[in-house]
């Protein structure tokens, strides 16, 4: 007897840290960690970052469809479980791991594996073909999953909280990973780089004088391109723009819906990023609405305008407020 778990929105695949799968029925399954998230069906997609693709899901374990939910609003579409597959560019086709929605579970004996009804695997939306080369496999292992610091994930999620909100050591590292490319060498730039800041003063890939950790260079700094700042003016111009940005977070009227330590994270990266003023204003309304499974898009094309540095910013950041994976790697 072999014990298969729903898949959610949010789930990882094996294949990379940061992959995770999509969700698109209207049911949920509510996680240990209290949050609601979208049940995953047979044909919907997945982000694999190890090929750094999308594919489709598609049946991958030895669960016939007979065993599995079947959601007539979508078309007579079937529930994803652990195990089964996405097809992406890699030469191996991930497995979906369970993490949010293993409170609903499917036994099934082996025994019956070709008993009549089930079916072999196929796409849904497409036609099978050699060139698809998806495996029936047997699927019986279990994972304990944890993040990049090595912790289970099962054990950094609580309760989501209220304000006042401060931003996590995880979350600097975040940051100033993504403002300076990495926290001490010579970055992709050819800039050194000090616990995360930088003290010659350049100008960012958009042209606008910066120094430390992100600061844009203003008037009243007395700072010319070229310029080399101390580590100490580096960290007090970094404590002042993160104070700026946090209280527009905190601030009384504008963020009133509770969150996990990671998904304020991910706002401070977004604001430290666009600007506390008009910058912020439209992360704030859309999480104001209390659709967090709903985020992750909503970020992943917020403000980047025609700068090619900010995607791949915003899909990290996305990927940490949905998930928690303080990657910034880049």
């Amino acid at each position: 007897m072999t014990v298969f778990y729903a898949v959610v929105e949010g789930d990882p695949l094996d294949s990379a840290k940061g992959s995770r799968v999509l969700g698109s029925c209207r049911s949920t399954i509510q996680g240990e960690d209290g949050v609601r998230r979208r049940m995953t069906l047979l044909g919907d997609g997945a982000w694999c970052d190890a090929c750094k693709s999308a594919g489709e899901i598609v049946r991958g374990g030895d669960l016939p469809d007979r065993r599995r939910m079947r959601d007539m609003v979508s078309g007579g579409r079937h529930q994803a479980v652990d195990g089964d597959q996405v097809i992406c560019k890699c030469e191996r086709h991930p497995r979906i791991i369970s993490v949010y929605g293993r409170k609903f579970t499917i036994t099934y004996d082996r025994d019956d594996a070709r008993a009549p009804g089930d079916i072999t695997p196929h796409i849904y939306g497409k036609q099978p073909s050699a060139e698809s080369n998806v495996p029936v496999a047997t699927h019986d292992e279990r994972f304990m999953l944890s993040d990049a610091n090595g912790r289970l994930l099962r054990d950094t999620y609580t309760q989501r909280f209220g304000k006042p909100w401060v931003v996590s050591d995880d979350g600097l590292s975040f940051l100033a990973t993504w403002e300076s490319g990495i926290l001490n060498g010579v970055n992709f730039q050819g800039h050194h780089v000090t616990d995360g800041f930088i003290l010659k003063a350049y100008r960012d890939n958009v042209g606008i004088p910066t120094v430390g950790c992100g600061h844009r260079i203003v008037p009243s700094d007395h700072i010319q391109v070229g310029q080399t700042i101390s580590l100490e003016r580096a960290r007090a111009f970094k404590k002042h723009d993160l104070e700026r940005m946090e209280r527009r977070l905190n601030n009384d009227v504008h963020v009133h819906v509770p969150l996990f330590q990671f998904e304020y994270d991910a706002l401070v990266s977004i604001v430290y990023n666009c600007g506390p003023n008009l910058g912020a204003d439209g992360i704030i309304r859309k999480i104001n609405m209390g659709n967090y499974s709903g985020m992750f898009d909503f970020i992943l094309t917020y403000r980047i305008g025609n700068n090619p540095g900010l995607p791949p910013r915003r899909y990290t950041e996305a990927r940490l407020f949905a998930s928690g994976v303080y990657d910034a790697s880049h």
